[in-house]
C-alpha cells in the first residue's frame, strides 16, 4: 500500500526536477539577449546560446524551426542560421528531435512590445533598437511521450500571461521579463 501511494509521487518529484533544465537554459537565453542593445539576426547562438549535452528539452525561437541544431549523433551539427537546439536524441533515444509548443491560452504584453508585435508565438519582432523576444522550451519530462510537452516561456517583456495547463480559470498571472513561465506542466497535464 504504500508503495502504491510513494512509487507516483518519486515519478513526479523526478519530473519536476527535470523541469529545472528549461528554467536554468531560458533564463541564459534571456541574460544573452538582453545584453545586445540592436535587434540581432534570428539564430538562437547569437547571444552565446549553447544547452549542454544531454537536453531532454528543444529551445526555439521559431515555430516551425528553420533549421535545428543536430543532437543525433556524437558529434553536434551546427549551422549558422540555427533557430531551434534539438533534444539530445544522441542520449535520450526515442525522443522526437523538437517537441510542439503548447500556446498559452493567452498573453498580453506591455505597450513596448506589443507595439513591435510580441504574440504567444517564439522569435525576435521589432527592429532596430526596439525589439523583444520571445523563446521556448519544450520536453518530455513525465517519459510519457504520448501526452503533450512540457512547455515554458521566456520573453524580454513584462506580461500578463494565462497558462494552458493546469488551468487558472482564465485568470492571467504576472509574469516579468526574464522569468521563465511553464505554459503547459507536463508532470500534471496529461
Amino acid at each position: 500500500m504504500l508503495a502504491a501511494i510513494a512509487i507516483p509521487n518519486f515519478l513526479r518529484f523526478q519530473a519536476r526536477a527535470r523541469q529545472s533544465e528549461a528554467n536554468a537554459n531560458l533564463k541564459t537565453l534571456f541574460t544573452g539577449f538582453r545584453t545586445l542593445s540592436k535587434r540581432p539576426n534570428p539564430e538562437i547562438r547569437v547571444p552565446g546560446f549553447n544547452p549542454e549535452r544531454g537536453n531532454r528539452y528543444s529551445y526555439l525561437m521559431n515555430d516551425p524551426c528553420t533549421t535545428v541544431e543536430d543532437r543525433t549523433t556524437i558529434n553536434l551539427k551546427q549551422n549558422p542560421n540555427d533557430d531551434c537546439v534539438a533534444v539530445d536524441t544522441f542520449k535520450f533515444t526515442g525522443f522526437p528531435t523538437t517537441f510542439p509548443i503548447v500556446a498559452p491560452a493567452s498573453a498580453n504584453w506591455n505597450a513596448k512590445a506589443t507595439a513591435n508585435g510580441l504574440t504567444t508565438t517564439p522569435g525576435l519582432k521589432g527592429s532596430g533598437e526596439s525589439w523583444d523576444f520571445l523563446g521556448f522550451a519544450t520536453g518530455d519530462v513525465d517519459n510519457t511521450l504520448g501526452d503533450t510537452a512540457d512547455t515554458w516561456l521566456v520573453s524580454s517583456s513584462d506580461g500578463d500571461v494565462t497558462p494552458a495547463c493546469p488551468s487558472t480559470g482564465g485568470v492571467a498571472i504576472h509574469v516579468a521579463a526574464g522569468e521563465p513561465f511553464n505554459v503547459n506542466n507536463d508532470v500534471n497535464c496529461d
